[in-house]
């Protein structure tokens, strides 16, 4: 038959590896909630991603196009007042060095004008760049941030850690145990001794008995 102390130890070890195995169950639901999650939410950043990548080029393909149909209207324009200056030449009768000269400056202002655009369009083209640049490292310290490393719980440290509980609550029962109990009670038959593994006392008739003989 075994000793209540024995008893004891036995439910302190049992209750503490039952608590254990709750914690390891909550934590290894909770990694799995995290990792959920953290599908999830890094789904949802990639489409942001390329959202807004689209979005971008979306809006750097009109602004070329609309740089593209400037270029192509001071080319009309022109091409417009060169014919003009020279109907209005022809008509009014002069030539030579002054039409030229005219002529000359009309292609000046066209060629300054086209060089500004295209300018324009290279500028264009570098902020393009540098917006898709700064998209994909936003996108990139977002996902760092959301894909912190999840804790995965380790079994068997849990279960020792639910021994070593169990074993430190059997201590501070054994420890109550003998504040409270003294050493020794004298019964008036005879001495009776406190026995910690057993949690009893000895029979006094049989201490007696012991020590007269």
């Amino acid at each position: 038959m075994c000793s209540p102390t024995l008893v004891i130890a036995g439910i302190s070890a049992a209750t503490g590896i039952a608590s254990a195995g709750v914690g390891y169950v909550g934590a290894r639901r909770q990694a799995k909630q995290q990792a959920a999650y953290q599908a999830q939410a890094t789904a949802a950043a990639l489409q942001k991603k390329a959202y807004q990548r689209t979005t971008a080029q979306i809006e750097a393909a009109q602004q070329k196009e609309a740089v593209a149909e400037e270029k192509g209207l001071v080319r009309k324009k022109t091409e417009a007042d060169l014919s003009t200056a020279r109907v209005a030449a022809g008509e009014s009768g002069v030539s030579g060095v002054s039409v030229q000269h005219l002529m000359d400056d009309l292609r000046r202002q066209q060629a300054a004008r086209l060089s500004g655009l295209t300018k324009q369009e290279e500028r264009l083209e570098l902020r393009r760049g540098l917006g898709l640049r700064q998209i994909e490292l936003a996108s990139q310290q977002e996902l760092i941030g959301i894909n912190q490393p999840i804790q995965k719980p380790d079994g068997l440290g849990y279960a020792l850690k639910g021994l070593q509980s169990g074993l430190n609550a059997f201590g501070m029962y054994q420890g109550m145990q003998a504040a409270s109990r003294p050493p020794a009670i004298d019964t008036g038959a005879g001495i009776s001794v406190y026995m910690p593994e057993t949690d009893q006392y000895t029979n006094p008739f049989m201490v007696n008995f012991d020590n007269q003989t």
